[in-house]
């Protein structure tokens, strides 16, 4: 099980750098989910 996370890692990185990568680029969503993040805290 580790010898397979060790192999899978770059994959695994390259797949979180992308994924982030889309995330900042839709500022919009990034925004409102920081404000829904808030509400929630705020709201509890």
């Amino acid at each position: 099980m580790e010898l397979m996370m060790m192999i899978d890692k770059p994959i695994y990185t390259r797949k979180l750098l992308k994924a982030k990568a889309c995330f900042f680029q839709n500022t919009d969503y990034a925004l409102s989910l920081h404000n829904t993040l808030w509400l929630n805290i705020l709201l509890r």
